[in-house]
């Protein structure tokens, strides 16, 4: 997961870029044997977050018209 934050907090300029980090990683979580499933939701459900968390803040950050 440390990973993934400094990639997520470096790399994306456009919301696809934040969707192509989020799916990479949810498929490694969601295909790992080394996690057992309530790890595995915790981790997607914080992905999720991940994935979302930008839209709703330009979404509110917009001017509005």
């Amino acid at each position: 997961m440390e990973m993934f934050m400094e990639l997520y907090t470096r790399y994306p300029a456009q919301l696809e870029d934040v969707d192509f980090i989020v799916n990479y990683y949810a498929d490694k979580i969601a295909s790992a044997d080394s996690l057992d499933t309530d790890q595995k939701e915790a981790m997607l459900s914080a992905l999720s977050v991940s994935a979302y968390s930008p839209r709703y803040w330009i979404s509110r950050l917009e001017p509005e018209e």
